[in-house]
């Protein structure tokens, strides 16, 4: 099977960077071979690097493309490009981190962020792709302000439509978060705990 991640990816200086650096080791080891790791990354990097890179970690091989830009929408259709391609004639997953930092710098980022994965169910259902969506956070709903409240009813929203609509995966790095999710229907069998240092 093959894994594409849209993510950041090292040397770009990001804890996303870091946390998909260490989790595609982790799965690796998990899982053993008949893996296949594909990165499509951000060139947000200072470093200079190419725009694609094979890097080989023991029994790991992980090819990165760097092709998406922050607020990029040529990025987006790269993106997708991208995925439409390499998942031809395999069984493939698409991992999410979620929300992804793709939009930044301007009022209505973080609302673009929650609704980006959205834009992934026609392809997903078209190539009948496997979805996991790796939660970055939730708040616990007490003590939120207004705007706060509305950000959380939203992702949980986008959440329940793409476990509900495509069978999504949702991999929670927080107890309480995955509590939040069964408590508003989640189904227990698509909502697994993973927390960090236990990738």
């Amino acid at each position: 099977m093959k894994v594409l991640f849209i993510t950041h990816y090292k040397p770009c200086i990001s804890g996303y960077a870091d946390y998909a650096y260490n989790l595609l080791r982790s799965l690796n080891r998990a899982v053993g071979q008949g893996l296949e790791f594909e990165v499509l990354g951000c060139k947000c990097n200072t470093v200079n690097k190419t725009d694609r890179e094979v890097v080989t970690d023991g029994s790991v091989k992980i090819v990165i493309k760097r092709i998406w830009k922050k607020n990029s929408i040529l990025s987006l259709i790269k993106i997708i490009g991208s995925i439409v391609r390499d998942s031809k004639g395999t069984k493939s997953a698409l991992y999410i981190y979620y929300p992804l930092e793709f939009f930044a710098n301007f009022l209505a980022a973080s609302l673009f962020n929650l609704l980006l994965p959205l834009l992934f169910i026609p392809i997903v259902i078209l190539l009948k792709m496997k979805l996991v969506v790796d939660l970055d956070n939730i708040h616990k709903p007490s003590r939120l302000t207004p705007p706060q409240k509305m950000y959380m009813i939203l992702q949980l929203a986008v959440l329940r439509l793409l476990e509900k609509s495509l069978g999504a995966t949702i991999v929670c790095r927080n107890i309480l978060m995955r509590a939040l999710l069964l408590k508003n229907g989640f189904s227990e069998g698509r909502v697994i705990y993973i927390p960090h240092g236990f990738s």
